[in-house]
Formats: structure tokens, C-alpha cells, sequence
């Protein structure tokens, strides 16, 4: 593959990998609709709702930090640390990971991997700041999507 074309894969890589996981996020009420019987399709409905909410909070949060923390440059040369794509990549597969189980690794690792990569390679940012995104997108969305998703009474 010429290096044009490596570019535009990765360039779509960088563009794209978020919106398809949000979409996975939020794909979790078709989906809580369709595999629900009748009986039990108000109760899944709710716990699809509330993991939206949930995941969405768990990925803004994360995020909106990111953002803050590049009003004040960490150290020289890294104004945009940490990165706030690879926070939102790095929260929205800990959302999905933290609800839908640990086999979800073996989609959401290869993914963001690919959206880091391509941050990196595309010049976009440097290694530190993409590991900063990748720490504070895990962490964050973990917590958030395990506090609020915990089975209540």
C-alpha cells in the first residue's frame, strides 16, 4: 500500500472509529427491543436507557477534562495533552467493555488501538498525548459506566 493510501485508511480510521462506537453505545435500545419477549420488553427497555444515559455521561465526562486540560500546557512542547479523540476511543470502549462483558476486548482493543495509531502516525499528536487520552478515557469510563450501572434494589 502506497503511502496515499495508508493515509486515507488511517485519516479514516481517526474520523470514524468514534462515531461507530457511540453508535454501539446508543445501538443498545434497538437492540434491548428486538431480543426482549413481551414480558420482559419494558424491563430491558429501562436497563438499555439507562446504560445509554449512563455511557454517555461516562464519555462526555471524560472528555470535556480532556478538553480542559489543553487550555494549560502540561509541558513544553504538548499543548494538546492529552488527546481528546483518544479519550473519547478510549471511554466508549471501557462503556461498552464495563456493560456488554470482557469478550467486547476483542473488538474494542484492535479499534482503538487503530484510532491511536493513526492520531500518532497522521502527526495529529505525539505518543504521551495519546497515552494521557488512553488513561484518562479507561479510568474515567470505567468508573462511571460501573457507578452508574450498578444494579440497584
Amino acid at each position: 500500500m502506497d503511502d496515499r493510501a495508508l493515509r486515507w485508511v488511517l485519516q479514516m480510521c481517526a474520523d470514524g472509529i468514534n462515531p461507530a462506537l457511540l453508535f454501539s453505545v446508543l445501538s443498545e435500545i434497538p437492540f434491548a427491543l428486538s431480543s426482549a419477549t413481551p414480558q420482559t420488553r419494558h424491563a430491558a427497555l429501562g436497563r438499555a436507557v439507562r446504560f445509554c444515559i449512563a455511557g454517555c455521561v461516562a464519555i462526555a465526562v471524560p472528555v470535556v477534562l480532556a478538553e480542559l486540560g489543553k487550555k494549560h500546557e502540561v509541558w513544553n512542547g504538548h499543548p494538546g495533552f492529552p488527546s481528546g479523540h483518544a479519550t473519547f476511543a478510549a471511554s466508549a470502549s471501557a462503556v461498552i467493555i464495563a456493560y456488554r462483558g470482557r469478550h467486547w476486548l476483542l473488538l474494542c482493543t484492535p479499534v482503538t488501538a487503530a484510532m491511536l495509531y493513526s492520531l500518532v502516525y497522521l502527526g495529529h499528536h505525539e505518543m504521551p498525548e495519546v497515552i494521557g487520552g488512553l488513561m484518562l478515557g479507561v479510568g474515567l469510563g470505567t468508573l462511571i459506566t460501573r457507578v452508574l450501572t450498578k444494579p440497584g434494589p
